[in-house]
């Protein structure tokens, strides 16, 4: 496996900024986008677009690299008071490298265009907003993709690691029925291809119902256009897992 050191672009572009201490930061920051652009010259037109969407919405896009390898992502996009941040593992695989700088501006565009959120008032360890979210943004990120001619890289990771998802024991990862109808949405959701075979998944049939039912709401709720169709899907859905049992989750409009 040949990797890239993030790290060490990002590290090189701020000791070599004579600026202060802001202007360094930009300069690493700046350094990952120039690396993205070298690494995926196909998705040129599609940064400018997200860049252009994240200065419309009144913040900067910025770029920050793990300090260590020993983390539990790959990456994920975060919006601060700000910007919109894109934060990346310290080493990455190269032949990954593509379809995850692609996926992650599919995920700043979604926040730019002020699509909704989630906030948890228990704050669980276990990422349940962050799942509800990716219910709507990583339709999205395929959807932008698709429309600037990057669709085939952006499903290359998907296609990568979605068999992973295929052989989980849903009922006995994840108990209760809220939550085991949450990640087989999700992964039918993130992981097109899975939905061919989802009659497999252990836990499907079980829950069959509700999973179609929230997999349709979602790919049928156009990110793209206006937000209060999506702000509806996205209280449907929570609507249709606190029926289940899940509890203290609310949708957070932008």
């Amino acid at each position: 496996m040949t990797t890239i050191s993030l790290r060490e672009i990002f590290d090189c572009a701020y000791s070599s900024c004579n600026g202060n201490r802001n202007e360094k930061d930009n300069a690493a920051s700046d350094s990952i986008r120039n690396e993205f652009i070298k690494q995926t010259p196909e998705a040129i037109d599609l940064l400018e677009e997200v860049n252009d969407s994240i200065v419309q919405y009144g913040k900067e896009l910025k770029f920050e690299i793990s300090s260590t390898n020993y983390v539990t992502y790959t990456a994920f996009t975060q919006e601060y008071k700000k910007d919109i941040t894109i934060h990346l593992k310290s080493t990455i695989d190269t032949s990954k490298i593509k379809s995850i700088f692609i996926h992650e501006l599919g995920e700043a565009n979604y926040i730019a265009r002020s699509m909704p959120s989630i906030h948890d008032d228990r704050d669980r360890s276990i990422n349940i907003q962050g799942r509800i979210i990716e219910l709507f943004s990583h339709p999205h990120a395929l959807r932008i993709a698709r429309i600037y001619n990057v669709e085939n890289i952006e499903l290359e990771m998907r296609s990568k690691i979605g068999s992973t998802y295929k052989t989980k024991d849903y009922i006995k990862e994840y108990h209760y029925a809220w939550h085991i109808t949450l990640m087989i949405a999700w992964a039918l959701i993130s992981f097109p291809d899975l939905r061919y075979e989802k009659d497999i998944i252990i836990g499907y049939q079980e829950h069959r119902s509700h999973i179609d039912r929230i997999v349709s709401i979602c790919i049928s709720s156009d990110t793209m256009g206006e937000k209060k169709i999506v702000e509806s899907a996205m209280l449907e859905i929570i609507n249709i897992l606190s029926a289940l049992g899940l509890r203290d989750i609310s949708m957070k409009t932008r």
